[in-house]
Parts: C-alpha cells; sequence; structure tokens
C-alpha cells in the first residue's frame, strides 16, 4: 500500500492505522496494517510514529514437525523468517525489472525460471528455502504455506479448479492474499475484551500454544489409522477407534427397506451404500478410503473378501465389484456402538410409517447412520459403519 493510500483510509476513518507483522509469532512474515476502533497493543510492545503505529507481538514460532512435509529440513535457524507469501503467477518469460533479482545468484536465478518465475525472485533464494534429502532446495508446498498461516492443512483445498499444479498455484495464491490467523486472532481477542465480552486479555503465546497444542493432538491421534496409510486393509482392537477425535457430517441418509434381513445382511448393505456414495464423484476415485464399522462380522468380511454365508457372499461380491470398478482401496476399522458418530444422529427421532398409528409395533425403524473416516489425502470420505439410513462424513 502506498503512503498516499494509507493516508486516504486514516483520513476517513479518523484514527491511525496499527502496523503488525506476523514475524513475531511466525516463520513468516505478513505485515499488515489494521484500522482497529478499540485499543489495540496493550500486553504488546508498541511504537507510535506520525502515519502509523507498530505492535510486536511474541510467540514460539511453529515447530517444524507441524508443518514441514516429506524428507524437507529447516536449516534456517530459530531466528530466520521467509518473505511474506505471494500470489502463484506462472509465467513463460521472467516479468520485467523483477524486484530482488540483482541480489539473487545465479543458481538461484536458474531455480526461479525452472518453477516458471511464479513467484519473486527473492522466493528462490537460498535463504527463503527449504533443504531436501538429495542435497537440494524447493519453496514450501500449498501445505506448509497454509499452516505457517495458522490455517489446517488442505484448507484451500476445496476451492482448487484444477488439480496437479495448475490446482497448487490457485491454493497458494489464495493463502498469498490472506491474513495471518494468528494475528486476526489475537486482534479479535482484543476487540472483545474491550466492549467487555471477554473477561480478560488474551496473549498471542496462548493463541498460538494452543493452535500448536490442537495440531500435536490431531497428529497424535491420526496415528491409529497408520496402518490405512501402510497398505493394511483392517484395524480391529478391543476398545475400537476413537471416532470422536475427528468431525462428523450426515452425508446420506435412507431408510431400511428389507426388514425381515438379518442385521449383518443390513450393515453390510450399508457398506454397500457408502461405496456406491463414493463412486457417484471421480474425484474419490483411486483413493485409500478409511471406513468405521463397529459389527465386527461385517468388518472381517468385508476385509477377507468372501464368506461361507451365500446372503453375505452374495454382497461381498458387489462390494469387491464396486471396488474394483472405481478403483477404491478401503480400510475398515472397528468402532464400538457407543463411539460411533452415526449411531446418537439415528437416534433422534423414530419416522411414524406413512398412514399407520403410532405405536410400539407400528413404528418404522430408526435410521441407522455410517461412519467416515479420512482419505489417504487427507479429504474426508464416507464409510460404512452401522447397517443404516444414514451416513457421515469426516472433516479433518
Amino acid at each position: 500500500m502506498t503512503a498516499d493510500s494509507c493516508l486516504q483510509i486514516s483520513e476517513a476513518l479518523g484514527r491511525h492505522p496499527v502496523l503488525i507483522d506476523a514475524a513475531g509469532i511466525s516463520r513468516v512474515r505478513r505485515p499488515r496494517l489494521y484500522w482497529c476502533n478499540f485499543p489495540v497493543g496493550r500486553g504488546a510492545l508498541r511504537t507510535s510514529a506520525p502515519a502509523r503505529d507498530t505492535v510486536e507481538l511474541a510467540a514460539e514460532v511453529e515447530p517444524t514437525e507441524l508443518w514441514l512435509l516429506g524428507d524437507a529440513c529447516w536449516d534456517l535457524g530459530s531466528r530466520a523468517r521467509l518473505p511474506a507469501f505471494a500470489r502463484a503467477l506462472p509465467r513463460a518469460t521472467p516479468p520485467p525489472a523483477p524486484a530482488g533479482l540483482q541480489e539473487c545468484t545465479a543458481h538461484e536465478r536458474a531455480r526461479w525460471a525452472a518453477d516458471d518465475f511464479r513467484f519473486p525472485p527473492c522466493t528462490h533464494k537460498d535463504s527463503n528455502t527449504v533443504a531436501t534429502a538429495d542435497g537440494g532446495r524447493r519453496v514450501l508446498s500449498p501445505v506448509e504455506r497454509e499452516v505457517l498461516m495458522g490455517f489446517w492443512p488442505e484448507h484451500t483445498l476445496p476451492a482448487r479448479a484444477a488439480s496437479g499444479r495448475e490446482g497448487d498455484n490457485m491454493r497458494c495464491s489464495q493463502v498469498g492474499n490472506s491474513f495471518h490467523v494468528g494475528v486476526m486472532a489475537w486482534l479479535l481477542a482484543q476487540g472483545l475484551f474491550a466492549v467487555g465480552l471477554a473477561d480478560a486479555r488474551v496473549a498471542a503465546s496462548e493463541i498460538q500454544g494452543a493452535f500448536y497444542a490442537e495440531r500435536r493432538a490431531r497428529r497424535t491421534k491420526l496415528r491409529q489409522l497408520v496402518p490405512l496409510f501402510m497398505g493394511c486393509s483392517v484395524m480391529l482392537t478391543i476398545e475400537g477407534l476413537a471416532s470422536g477425535l475427528w468431525i462428523w457430517q450426515t452425508v446420506l441418509s435412507h431408510r431400511w427397506r428389507r426388514l425381515g434381513r438379518h442385521i449383518n445382511e443390513l450393515e453390510m448393505q450399508e457398506v454397500l451404500s457408502a461405496l456406491k456414495w463414493l463412486a457417484r464423484k471421480s474425484d474419490h476415485h483411486g483413493l485409500r478410503i478409511g471406513m468405521l464399522v463397529d459389527c465386527q462380522v461385517v468388518l472381517a468380511i468385508c476385509a477377507k473378501g468372501r464368506s461361507s454365508s451365500h446372503r453375505l457372499n452374495h454382497l461381498v461380491k458387489r462390494i469387491d465389484a464396486q471396488r474394483l470398478a472405481c478403483d477404491l482401496y478401503p480400510f475398515y476399522g472397528y468402532v464400538t456402538s457407543k463411539t460411533n458418530p452415526a449411531d446418537a444422529p439415528s437416534r433422534k427421532r423414530e419416522r411414524v410409517a406413512s398412514g399407520l398409528t403410532p405405536g410400539p409395533s407400528r413404528r418404522a425403524p430408526p435410521s441407522r447412520p455410517i461412519e467416515a473416516a479420512p482419505s489417504r489425502e487427507g479429504r474426508g470420505a464416507p464409510a460404512a459403519g452401522r447397517a443404516g439410513a444414514k451416513s457421515t462424513k469426516c472433516r479433518l
């Protein structure tokens, strides 16, 4: 923002802006001007100037294990800060007179050219990239940028319009246009305290500490699904997987049509229903899908792929056919009925059959939901659990 634009906004609002850089609480810089109508800066280092004030926040920066992917290594030191993320604008030729090009060495310019000139040249300097296992260096991925800006991994994934490099460019651009979540949360806390909706001011270190703790908790709990990423087909524990560690939503609802069938047959029918739901979108094809099942008989049969029961064997063949047709790789995990996320919504009410008098023997059975678990790429995918009328989807 130019000085004239800043002055015009200040005159229109009748107050000076506050400059806050995320570098005090993050490994990436993000200087931004904020015009606030409440006191800002108490409990933080604040300096005044004729045109604007500056507030410096302080907190522990992101531990590398919470944001760095693969075999990459952060070798720049604890005080190093990455430049503010910019939009990704790939080009066939370099832009005219890009800022910072003169400060780049020959190999850094070559790295910039190999990356289609999509970021400013300074992004590709050795001091602004991470080391790889093969001795090279690379710029940060979309997921790494998301976490450093305070978002959850894959936060921008639903908004991409394409896959591959084009999709990554769109995601990087969205992160480059955003504000740092930690700074915005701190400002919101200041505003809530100013209007009396908060009992005490919250320090930036508390906000960042809570974010790191939640990230560590999610990473630790996700280790229960390690076999999913190692190619196993089933995970069975006596206590069951802790399904409450994820967020669920109903994605499919229907009523049982064949009430005279055995419960195992009905349970397995819902596994097939979940796979059919997945097959509707090509984005789900070719993925390894986590499915929570609270029936151990169904879990074992689906993992084995056959059964001595004629009726169950007929259903498992249909399940296998659906898997082959859509290139799906289900991973079945056991969950108890008590912790089944699809169990509670199925018992909210009993649906009365149309035209019948309500009564214990005239009521339709309650809907019984289906469970879900994260897919290989981190996106929520439905999974069958209860033989049921509702299915739920996991959102990480």
